[in-house]
């Protein structure tokens, strides 16, 4: 009865990590489809260089979650490590923020129009990283439905806003909802972890 119990808690975690996954590919890579089809490949060449600066961006918040998660499943508290990685992500956004304009306009001038959309989602690193936090906790302590539902939440606010901001705004309106979609999942775990945690 109690292996039961084990083997049934651990398929719903490893179920739960697999469709984390699952709405985190389409969250990645599914929207490349819905900009094709609506905004045109012109749109979609520009924003496929910008989501390229974010997974760039997004390698500190991603380490941080490899090196978190064994940490918070052994109870030990990092709150140090935390409070520096929530720094050094302000950082990194707002250098990114500073020099994007000169970089693109020096080595990919054709861009130009994406310089905004480029900044906009450079300060995505900065909620990431909060989010990657507040998951490792989660995760840690086999808590990740939670982290599902942040998950689902991003990628049904993304979409919504990928439509509705991309027809008035085009690649920069994208790039604001891919922000506003990102700190939504920030809110959602931070709401969480203050009740349950």
């Amino acid at each position: 009865m109690g292996s039961e119990m084990c083997i049934r808690d651990r398929f719903k975690i490893i179920t739960n990590f697999y469709l984390i996954n699952l709405t985190s590919t389409l969250f990645w890579w599914g929207d490349k489809i819905i900009i094709g089809a609506m905004f045109g490949y012109s749109v979609l060449g520009g924003y496929m260089l910008v989501t390229q600066l974010v997974i760039l961006l997004s390698t500190l918040p991603n380490a941080l979650y490899v090196y978190l998660l064994p940490q918070e499943a052994s109870g030990s508290k990092s709150i140090k490590t935390k409070i520096y990685s929530v720094i050094l992500s302000c950082f990194i956004a707002l250098i990114a923020i500073a020099v994007i304009p000169f970089g693109v306009d020096y080595v990919l001038p054709e861009f130009h129009e994406s310089i905004l959309a480029f900044q906009i989602v450079s300060l995505s690193v900065i909620p990431i990283c909060i989010s990657m936090i507040f998951e490792s906790k989660f995760s840690g302590t086999e808590k990740n439905l939670y982290v599902l539902i942040g998950s689902s939440i991003q990628l049904g606010i993304y979409f919504t806003m990928l439509v509705i901001f991309g027809m008035i705004y085009g690649l920069t309106g994208i790039a604001i909802g891919f922000l506003i979609a990102v700190v939504s999942r920030t809110v959602w775990n931070y709401s969480i972890n203050k009740k349950f945690f």
